[in-house]
């Protein structure tokens, strides 16, 4: 009885046991670290950022995980945990180009080409032409539909 006990505490340690990897995200050409890179263990909902140094740690079930790193302007990178604890990840520029995103006001990001509605843009250069020290008040008639009154 007290062997099957023993045997039962022993089994669900070890089920429940959890592997910690470590590791430093750098960017490949520079060698910069990458801070606020992506780190997310795959098929579930675990999942950290790197520090102001690019450093990670992070919590795998098992050695069979497999951890996606990725970080905007460069290439998502899928690495197998195979049992190491330190994976240090370079990771490579991409090619393409960001995309024209536009925030709503509920705060969601769409690109501007999925919008079923219209977008007006204001560009940088005719806040400047403006002259105004107040940035409300050179809005002012840029974009239909914004009018600003004093009250």
């Amino acid at each position: 009885m007290i062997v099957l006990f023993v045997l039962g505490i022993f089994f669900i340690s070890k089920t429940n046991a959890q592997n910690t990897v470590t590791g430093t995200i750098t960017d490949t050409k520079t060698g910069e670290a990458l801070p606020g890179a992506s780190v997310k263990v795959d098929g579930s909902a675990t999942g950290v950022s790197t520090d102001a140094q690019g450093k990670y740690s992070i919590s795998v079930a098992s050695s069979n995980a497999k951890l996606m790193f990725s970080f905007v302007g460069y290439q998502p990178r899928e690495i197998s945990v195979g049992g190491q604890k330190v994976i240090n990840v370079q990771m490579e520029n991409s090619e393409s180009s960001l995309n024209e995103v536009v925030v709503t006001a509920l705060g969601i990001n769409r690109a501007k080409k999925s919008l079923g509605y219209s977008v007006s843009e204001v560009k940088s250069e005719d806040l400047v032409k403006a002259s105004n020290p107040n940035l409300l008040k050179s809005l002012d008639g840029k974009v239909s539909g914004v009018n600003f009154t004093n009250l």
